[in-house]
Order: C-alpha cells, then structure tokens, then sequence
C-alpha cells in the first residue's frame, strides 16, 4: 500500500475483536474481521473492536489522521496523531499503534470504512468491514495444499 507522497507507507490495517503488542512489538490480533461481521438484530451499540495498524515512517515526524465513517457516510469518529521517531529513520522502522473503538451507538448495517490519511487528508489506505444483522450463513468448503521445500531447508531425521 505505498504511498510516495505520505511521509510513511502503510505495511497493515486490519479490524478484529481483540489486539495487543507484546514488549518486542510483536502484534497479536484474535477474532480478525474477514471484511464481514454479523451483529444481533436488536444490538442498541455497535461492540467494541479494535483497529490494528502498522507504518513505516519515511520522516522522523508525521501526522496522522484514523477516520471512521458509517455506511451513509458520516464520520463516525477521527483520531488526530502525531507520530515522533527519537532517532533517526532506518530501514526497519516501524510505528505499531492500536485503537479500541468505544461502544457506539449503531448507525445500522452496511460498508463501515475504516481508514488513514496523511497530514494533507489524502486517504493512504483504507479496510472496509461490511456489518450485517443476524446469525453467519454456515458456509462449507475443503482447502488441499501441499508444501514444497527446498531439499537444501529439509530437516534430516536425528536417530538416538
């Protein structure tokens, strides 16, 4: 999702249930949001949820905006950020950030968009979390895979 013009590119977005950051900035996401939620029908708030985000400065200060706007179009909130790197940018760096939405009042099912812009408002990468009432659609499906390793990377049996 690069974007030349931005003072960082977006390496992740993503919605789920829960997420955390361990003390090596390792994230944990549970219950990621497939781009599909279903809600009870009679549910007054939208729950809580959080949006995970991981960006790659190119300057060692930035601001930031997080939009989030209801599927008529209302903002439904905007986090402002600034974003201060101590030291100089490197080639590895990155801004792991979090943000747990408060329970809302529900605006109604739809295209929620979720998405960051940069410090001149221009949309730098977006997720689209499509809400809807009532109970998933069981759906069913086989996946067949197979692995191909390199002999070179192939584990040789150890015999004791």
């Amino acid at each position: 999702m690069p974007n030349s013009a931005a003072p960082f590119d977006v390496i992740y977005l993503a919605t789920s249930d829960y997420a955390g950051v361990d003390n090596k900035g390792n994230l944990t996401s549970v219950g990621m949001h497939n781009g599909l939620v279903y809600v009870r029908k009679d549910i007054p708030t939208l729950p809580p949820w959080y949006i995970s985000m991981v960006l790659k400065p190119l300057e060692r200060e930035f601001d930031f905006k997080i939009n989030l706007d209801a599927p008529d179009g209302t903002r439904v909130f905007r986090l402002n950020g600034t974003y201060t790197l101590e030291t100089a940018v490197r080639d590895h760096s990155r801004m792991v950030a979090l943000l747990q939405t408060p329970p809302l009042p529900f605006p109604g099912t739809g295209r929620y968009q979720v998405a960051i812009l940069d410090r001149d408002d221009k949309t730098v990468a977006e997720r689209i979390l499509v809400v809807e009432t009532g109970p998933r659609p069981r759906e069913k499906s086989k996946i067949a895979m197979t692995a191909e390793v390199d002999p070179r990377f192939k584990i040789k049996a150890v015999r004791g």
